[in-house]
């Protein structure tokens, strides 16, 4: 019943693998943020958010342990064991199904991080550690200061080139994590099979 969070660089690109050795070296006891994807492990099974483009395919799927088949292993992070039965576990898996539709995935504002944070709270047994999806908070503050300018300028007139520089400081964000959206792989288990799955597994 030990819960462990299993952190990929994103997609199976150097690109992002180079990225993060630099940002967040495995190695390093101190990581300032990388361009991730996570999944939860427990009871033998990882459990991960992705994108999908259609109501009747689930954004929750589960894999074995760090064989994420898109992404690229890098390291885990153990969080200690949950009290929760494997009974529990089904019963939260189902929840986070019907709340956690794939069509509903946003790169900066609810991706993989956001659910293994979900998830492992759930679990009780404390946070994501904070690095692991930090670039996307930073990336989802720069778009909303985007917007309270683009709104001062529509209120005061302020100029325009201000609103398009401060643009650019998400644009890179969203431009490395857009391979893992392209890459992200289309479900073809329907919901009621995904739960079925995940209570056979108790």
């Amino acid at each position: 019943n030990v819960v462990l969070v299993h952190v990929y660089d994103v997609s199976l690109e150097d690109m992002f693998w180079r990225i993060n050795r630099i940002t967040a070296n495995k190695n390093s006891l101190i990581k300032f943020g990388g361009v991730f994807h996570c999944g939860v492990e427990v009871y033998g099974m990882e459990w991960s958010f992705g994108f999908t483009d259609s109501e009747t395919l689930p954004g929750v799927s589960s894999t074995l342990a760090k064989q994420h088949p898109h992404h690229r292993y890098r390291q885990s992070v153990c969080l200690g064991p949950t009290s929760l039965s494997a009974e529990d576990l089904a019963d939260i898996i189902s929840d986070l199904i019907e709340e956690w539709p794939g069509e509903t995935y946003h790169l900066l504002r609810r991706n993989c991080c956001h659910f293994a944070d979900t998830l492992v709270q759930l679990l009780k047994v404390g946070r994501l550690p904070r690095w692991i999806n930090r670039f996307a908070h930073i990336g989802a503050s720069c778009e909303s200061g985007i917007e309270t300018i683009r709104r001062t300028d529509e209120m005061l007139g302020l100029s325009a080139g201000m609103c398009a520089l401060t643009k650019n400081l998400v644009n890179g964000a969203k431009w490395m994590g857009s391979l893992a959206i392209a890459n992200a792989p289309h479900r073809s288990e329907d919901r009621e099979g995904r739960q079925q799955r995940a209570r056979r597994q108790q």
